[in-house]
Formats: structure tokens, sequence, C-alpha cells
């Protein structure tokens, strides 16, 4: 899924009417550049165009929800529809939960883990 497959998802929506194409694609590039810095992955200029990096763009696969939430969450905030906001946030960090969990499942951190006596190394 691409930045311009989500921000068309989220105007069929509904849920971000009113508000200008260029803060969603902006939202969208705030949600790849917190995927960065979390997962440690190689910087790369945002492009409306290129897969999103939990929606097969290399990191994870799957996670179409979490950037269609964070959308609309930012929407809300945009139109300042304060209801609207709290539950998309919601729904968002719950979905921003999994991808962290799973995304640390597949991908131990380098240096950390149990030893055989369960100590920490």
């Amino acid at each position: 899924m691409t930045a311009m497959e989500v921000v068309e998802k989220a105007k069929k929506s509904g849920t971000v009417n009113g508000v200008d194409d260029e803060m969603l694609y902006n939202a969208v590039e705030r949600l790849e550049i917190m995927i960065q810095k979390y997962t440690g992955v190689p910087f790369r200029e945002f492009e409306k165009e290129v897969p999103l990096f939990a929606c097969g763009g290399g990191v994870a696969d799957g996670y179409d929800d979490m950037y269609d939430k964070y959308v609309k969450r930012e929407g809300c905030y945009i139109r300042e529809d304060w209801e609207c906001f709290g539950n998309y946030d919601a729904l968002f960090n719950i979905e921003w939960d999994k991808f962290k969990k799973e995304y640390l499942r597949k991908n131990k951190p380098a240096g950390q883990g149990f030893t055989p006596d369960w100590r920490w190394n």
C-alpha cells in the first residue's frame, strides 16, 4: 500500500472531509519517520507512490489499518473534532503496539537476550 492509497481510503470514509490532502500526506510521512526511528531502518526520502514500510515496504506487511487509523486521527485533530480524535488515537495506539510487538518478536535487538541462567547478557 502506498501513501496515495492510504489518503484516498481515508477520504472515502468521510472522516477527513475538509482536510487538505497535503496535510494527510504529512501525517503518513510522520508515521514513516516514527517507524524508521523505532526499527532503525536506513532513512529514505518520503514518496507518495512507494510502498510504505509496514505495508510491504521492507519492515513489515499487513499494517494498512495502522496507517488508515493514524491518518484519520490526524484528520480529526486538524478539524478539532476531539471525540473523533480520541477514538482514532486509541485505535491507532492498539495497532502501533501490535506492530512494535511483532517487530520485536521477529527482530531480536542486538546484544540483548537471556543467557541459559536467565540473566540478561
